[in-house]
């Protein structure tokens, strides 16, 4: 059984690689966010972790991160 946690870090990763099959990158995080059914606080704290597994890159975007 996986961690609701989990289940989220999953449901971004797969959102992020759909957007990279499209062609379309990179991702805001508030869209990444609508996408995904989760609150912008905790996008932050689940990218935060993925990004530190190097399984994402983030960087800064004048709205907020961009992933």
């Amino acid at each position: 059984m996986l961690t609701q946690t989990t289940e989220y870090a999953l449901r971004v990763i797969t959102f992020l690689a759909a957007q990279t099959a499209c062609g379309k990158t990179p991702s805001s995080g508030d869209e990444i966010a609508a996408s995904t059914h989760n609150s912008r606080r905790y996008l932050q704290q689940v990218m935060r972790n993925l990004t530190a597994g190097g399984l994402v890159e983030s960087r800064r975007g004048t709205k907020g991160a961009i992933y």
